[in-house]
C-alpha cells in the first residue's frame, strides 16, 4: 500500500459576461446593467461614468440582485447614450473597462 497527496490550486479566471445595452423602461427586460457571472467574484467594485467622466454609479459587491445599476443617477433616469464602466476586483489587480448603451423607449 502507498499514499500520495496532490495540491490543487484554483485560479480565478474572471470570465464575465458583460451586457453592452440596457433598456430601463420598466418592462423587466434589460432594465439594469447585467454582469453575468459576477456573483462568483464578490470582492468587486463597479463604477459607471457619463461621457463627461462624472461618476454616476458606484457599487461594491455588485451581484445583479441587491447591488446593480438601474440606469438612474440621483433618482432620475439618465439620458439615452453611451456610459462607461470600470469593474475592479479588490482581491486582485484584474480590471474590466468598456461601455454600456442606455436606450429608453418611453
Amino acid at each position: 500500500m502507498d499514499t500520495a497527496s496532490v495540491r490543487v490550486k484554483v485560479l480565478k479566471d474572471y470570465k464575465l459576461i458583460i451586457a453592452n445595452t440596457m433598456t430601463p423602461n420598466g418592462d423587466n427586460i434589460n432594465d439594469y446593467f447585467w454582469i453575468g457571472m459576477i456573483e462568483h467574484y464578490p470582492n468587486n467594485e463597479v463604477f459607471v461614468f457619463n461621457r463627461y467622466g462624472q461618476m454616476i454609479f458606484n457599487g461594491k459587491n455588485y451581484d445583479n440582485k441587491n447591488v446593480y445599476w438601474d440606469g438612474t443617477y440621483q433618482g432620475n433616469k439618465v439620458p439615452d447614450g453611451a456610459y462607461y464602466y470600470v469593474i475592479k476586483f479588490t482581491d486582485s489587480n484584474v480590471i474590466f473597462k468598456g461601455s454600456i448603451n442606455v436606450i429608453s423607449s418611453n
